[in-house]
């Protein structure tokens, strides 16, 4: 079985609204009970959170508190109404799971729908991404810059090695990566001098994300690919694109996932 997690702070996943921000480290006491440290949240009625993805099953985790409320959450046009109230509070705890799908491409979302002045939060730890009907599909990982797989470009030159963490401030750097496999990711770091960035797949599907954050967070899903066929060659190429106040663009590692049947 296929099984991706992605952080609630990653860049692939869309937000709409206005009130989406990551829990603060410094204001929040309880942030280290998120995984990774990490989660994504918002007190304003109507944001939204989406993801599409290629699979068999999409769950959401997240907190319960005591200033948290009334969610809905689905898969493509169905959604159920969930609470993330509790006190004492609860981390990292299912708040939706869409159960058995057809497997192929969907779209989980998340919306904030709170009916009450004080219980108005939701928020997001991490969302896991299941394939079941890959039983024998296994993951490798590639990390720069020792693995052939990824190729910096256009050299070496453009890219500082920040002790694991491949940086490029250049408007003309690129990071490929080239694999076998039905699905696959790049990882990388997300701060507040990040930049803008594009995501290409098999030099076709083009994507525009921002690896701007309020706070720096790790491991972040910066592209991800699904639904490929397992048995040939792909590329996901990520393109830097820097501005004066955000111009870099940070990279660590990446993640396929190939039958081995």
């Amino acid at each position: 079985m296929v099984q991706i997690l992605i952080d609630g702070t990653s860049p692939v996943l869309s937000c709409a609204g206005t009130g989406w921000k990551p829990v603060s480290r410094t204001l929040d006491p309880f942030h280290a009970d998120y995984s990774n440290d990490t989660a994504r949240t918002t007190c304003v009625t109507g944001d939204q959170m989406s993801f599409t993805f290629f699979g068999t099953n999409a769950s959401i985790f997240g907190a319960r508190r005591n200033n948290h409320g009334l969610y809905t959450a689905g898969v493509d046009s169905s959604s159920a109404s969930g609470n993330g109230f509790s006190g004492p509070e609860i981390f990292q705890s299912l708040l939706f799971s869409s159960g058995n799908l057809t497997r192929g491409s969907h779209q989980l979302h998340l919306s904030n729908t709170p009916n009450d002045t004080v219980e108005i939060c939701v928020d997001v730890d991490w969302i896991e991404i299941d394939d079941e009907d890959l039983p024998s599909a296994t993951g490798s990982l590639f990390s720069l810059p020792s693995d052939p797989a990824l190729q910096v470009l256009p050299s070496v030159d453009a890219w500082q090695n920040l002790g694991g963490v491949w940086q490029t401030d250049s408007s003309t750097a690129s990071m490929k990566f080239t694999f076998t496999g039905g699905s696959a990711a790049i990882y990388g770091r997300v701060d507040v001098e990040n930049s803008p960035y594009m995501c290409s797949i098999d030099n076709d599907s083009n994507s525009m994300y921002s690896s701007y954050a309020p706070q720096s967070a790790e491991n972040q899903m910066m592209c991800y690919a699904g639904g490929l066929d397992p048995t040939k060659q792909h590329t996901i190429q990520v393109f830097n694109y820097p501005n004066v106040t955000n111009p870099h663009l940070q990279l660590t590692h990446a993640q396929a996932w190939q039958v081995t049947q």
